[in-house]
């Protein structure tokens, strides 16, 4: 939801960290998901997407 939300914030400042922070959760979770998973399940797979464009979006 607050990647949502933060392109509306006027603070730049908020911004950043909240696309800081929730990329690096969401990519220590992807990572994780593929290391228990051996890869074998497509969640590591969405979760890097969301690391991706939250960055990208940036």
């Amino acid at each position: 939801m607050l990647l949502l939300v933060a392109p509306r914030l006027e603070s730049s400042l908020a911004r950043h960290w909240i696309v800081a922070t929730l990329a690096v959760v969401f990519g220590f979770a992807g990572l994780a998901n593929a290391f228990a998973t051996r890869g074998r399940h497509f969640g590591w797979v969405g979760m890097g997407a969301v690391v991706a464009l939250a960055v990208a979006g940036y």
